[in-house]
């Protein structure tokens, strides 16, 4: 063990909601305080998961506004780490790994860990994003990936495969967990009665929130009973799914939540959870889900299969369309007996096989290893064990 505190320098845009940023909390919170010292620096603003962060992390905003690279901005964050003086700079996705080079090039000495937490999209996938991709790796330490599917993806742009491993998402299974369905609907203000279905996530097309939409109204006309609680973020997008809402023959039973602080009484007012979501790195809504107890429906998308047990603990198809999301719900409200049997099973997979406490000790790991590379760390070497 190193005879000092390893001390972390997290660089992201913000840390309001998402999964990444409800990653990073449960790092920062899970990590021994006595071995880590914590710093989360915000290239924007500091966000709404802010206060879900221990008091011992410290977090730092530096005010970003508008697109593209700003110099300015660069030599603030130079200066902060010239004050922090961070044994790791670990960077979230590639616009903080474009500043984290940028100023780590004019203060050597600071290895950065670079994280990629969701698939490459089509707009990742140009000449000039993948070219951007395969130079920045090359001033990176290491590059971790949040799945094994995600990090066959990335391999071939690091300068060595080496380089890159998989750190698989953890899930709190103390704090997500099985809850009164009554009780959270009541607090949500939705009606206590009914059977519902629903989506968490942000509202991005990818989502696929409009999709869950409109499959629900192709089986809501057979299914009275059924309700719809979709889950997002304000944002511009909005507007088009409150047009569809108004214009839905069944909008009095389609409800909109906006994201909370807490979203355990999203999961405890579920029957049914589905994730259509067209591109993940690995879902944290899947792993509160699971761990909530909840029977899931989950698209093919990236990291979904290794945590579903290629389906096992979860139904798994293609949910491209209304139609094929429509006929998956059908077929699964049509049995409920199978509904209980894949809640029970997909409680007992995340209890056993996703602890939160493996996660934090394969970053705690990664760090250790790049802080003080001479050492070994475990007896898998000094890196953390991969999937």
């Amino acid at each position: 063990m190193p005879h000092h505190r390893i001390t972390i320098a997290h660089l992201v845009f913000s840390m309001n909601v998402g999964g990444m940023e409800n990653g990073i909390v449960n790092i920062a919170n899970g990590l021994d305080a006595e071995s880590f010292e914590t710093h989360i620096i915000c290239l924007e603003e500091a966000g709404v998961f802010r206060s879900r962060l221990r008091p011992n992390v410290v977090i730092h905003t530096l005010g970003r506004r508008g697109e593209g690279v700003s110099f300015k901005l660069t030599f603030r964050l130079w200066r902060l780490l010239a004050r922090i003086n961070p044994d790791v700079l670990h960077t979230h996705n590639l616009g903080p790994l474009v500043y984290g080079v940028m100023a780590t090039l004019f203060r050597f000495g600071i290895p950065i860990l670079h994280g990629e937490h969701a698939k490459l999209e089509q707009h990742d996938r140009t000449r000039r994003r993948l070219l951007e991709r395969t130079v920045l790796y090359r001033f990176c330490r290491q590059i971790h990936t949040v799945s094994g599917e995600l990090l066959h993806e990335i391999s071939g742009l690091a300068p060595a495969r080496s380089t890159v491993f998989a750190i698989r998402n953890g899930v709190d299974t103390e704090r997500y967990s099985p809850g009164s369905p009554t009780a959270a609907r009541r607090m949500l203000d939705l009606p206590e009665e009914g059977i519902y279905m629903g989506l968490v996530g942000r509202l991005v097309p990818a989502k696929r929130h409009k999709e869950l939409l409109e499959a629900f109204n192709l089986i809501a006309r057979e299914n009275p009973q059924l309700r719809l609680l979709l889950v997002g973020n304000e944002c511009a997008y909005k507007a088009e799914i409150d047009r569809l809402i108004a214009l839905s023959p069944y909008g009095e039973r389609i409800h909109f939540r906006s994201f909370r602080e807490d979203p355990l009484p999203f999961y405890h007012a579920l029957d049914l959870l589905v994730l259509p979501s067209a591109t993940e790195g690995l879902s944290n809504v899947v792993l509160e889900g699971m761990a909530c107890g909840l029977p899931l429906i989950v698209h093919q998308a990236c990291g979904n299969a290794e945590v579903t047990g290629a389906g096992r603990f979860a139904w798994m198809a293609s949910l491209d369309t209304p139609l094929q999301i429509a006929e998956k719900v059908r077929e699964l409200l049509q049995d409920p007996e199978e509904m209980r049997a894949l809640g029970t099973a997909a409680r007992q997979n995340a209890e056993q096989n996703l602890s939160l406490e493996a996660m934090v000790e394969n970053y705690a790991t990664a760090y250790r290893a790049i802080a003080t590379p001479g050492e070994v760390h475990n007896a898998r070497g000094s890196r953390p064990a991969s999937l």
